[in-house]
């Protein structure tokens, strides 16, 4: 494990750290825990998912290519991206409190598009990236975004829940429960993909370090292109190929045609394999020949755009930086004491509104997003922006709404 994913804990931090797994269970899940203050990102949950979208041209790349098949393995390509980029650590980012929201933008040009952003996200031929999400319950933690561009003729709508925190003894973690759409109204393609589960390893012996985990599957709605991955990662013992690894395979009308290999902080390979059947004397041969191709560098992706936002003073009062302003700042100026005074407030606010919706039996409505049952998803709670019909109106091909 590289130095720079690791942390290294002074004797105090490790005492608190140790002070609270005397609380917990192995194989348990941890429903109440207030985490120390310096595990914590100065950001929130919703801003975390623009991680994925950190090498956004390689999703607009996918608009470029005409053949179906590479269009399908540059966005599998796309996916794999965005894993390497979180930030460096173990610390979590804030739980976003119920109704809390957040926007960013993508585009060429920030110093221009910024003061007139809000007139050229309604314009069909401004190439802007506009991401919005949305918390939409507190238990279970349901987030909700979406993401488009008008110009690029693409939408995502994302649901998130990670499940509870289960701790396993010298290991944590958190599965990201959930579907991700991706509309390509350019092809009329959609591809849907799940998240895998993350968590923090070394907790009793070994380094504290974040790991990812778990399998996850990518596919394409009309049924033909699909790919089944494994996140793989080295524990306490095994091989230090596992570290960030990541193996599967890529099927057509579920039949393997590429097998996927490296680790998703450095390389990705895949190795085509033709299957060639036939019978000599009398007997079934099967002889299969493969070539392999790189897939992915890190080393060679470019930060073409960076998000922005709209200046605080701008951003309506239940944003993500209006809510935990203070808590942000005073993380970032490393004052423990004042960062969980400011984050138990936000907390404390938080348990009595849900308190008093309890008592008078009001059930909390999103502002941006409506609820839709989707029978088809193992994960079937799926909420979807509410101007999504506005947005891509001149459009033959409807997105769900």
């Amino acid at each position: 494990m590289s130095a720079e994913t690791e942390t290294q804990l002074g004797e105090s931090k490790r005492a608190i750290l140790s002070s609270l797994i005397k609380h917990l269970s192995p194989n348990k899940e941890v429903k109440h825990m207030v985490l120390p203050c310096f595990l914590l990102q100065p950001r929130s949950t919703l801003e975390s998912f623009t991680d994925m979208f950190t090498y956004i041209d390689e999703l607009y790349k996918i608009n470029e290519i005409d053949d179906e098949g590479e269009r399908f393995l540059q966005f599998v390509k796309f996916y794999l991206t965005g894993w390497h980029t979180r930030p460096k650590g173990i610390c979590k980012p804030f739980n976003p409190v119920i109704g809390e929201e957040y926007e960013c933008f993508w585009s060429n040009n920030k110093n221009e598009d910024l003061p007139h952003i809000d007139e050229l996200i309604q314009e069909n031929n401004s190439n802007v990236g506009v991401f919005k999400a949305e918390q939409i319950s507190h238990h279970p933690p349901i987030s909700a975004y979406i993401f488009y561009n008008k110009f690029q003729k693409i939408l995502v709508n994302g649901n998130i829940c990670p499940s509870y925190v289960k701790f396993l003894g010298n290991s944590a973690e958190s599965h990201l429960q959930g579907i991700l759409e991706f509309n390509f109204f350019k092809w009329n393609e959609c591809f849907e993909c799940t998240l895998p589960t993350i968590g923090v390893k070394g907790i009793i012996l070994g380094k504290l370090s974040p790991f990812t985990c778990g399998d996850i599957e990518i596919k394409s709605k009309n049924g033909k292109y699909s790919c089944k991955l494994e996140f793989l990662y080295k524990g306490l013992f095994g091989s230090s190929k596992n570290i960030n690894g990541i193996k599967g395979t890529i099927l057509y009308d579920n039949k393997p045609i590429y097998k996927v290999r490296g680790n998703w902080d450095k390389q990705i390979f895949i190795k085509k394999v033709h299957e060639i059947s036939g019978t000599q004397g009398g007997s079934n041969s099967n002889n299969t020949t493969s070539t392999e191709r790189c897939l992915m560098d890190v080393t060679l992706l470019k930060h073409s755009k960076d998000k922005y936002t709209k200046p605080i003073d701008q951003q309506p009062p239940n944003s993500s930086y209006h809510l935990w302003e203070l808590v942000t700042k005073n993380i970032n100026n490393n004052n423990d004491k004042e960062t969980a005074e400011e984050k138990a407030k936000i907390e404390e606010k938080q348990r009595k509104e849900e308190a008093e919706r309890r008592e008078k039996g009001i059930q909390w409505e999103p502002k941006e997003f409506h609820h839709k049952e989707n029978p088809n998803y193992e994960y079937k709670t799926t909420f979807y922006y509410n101007d999504t019909p506005k947005l891509f109106d001149n459009l033959q091909s409807k997105p769900v709404q």
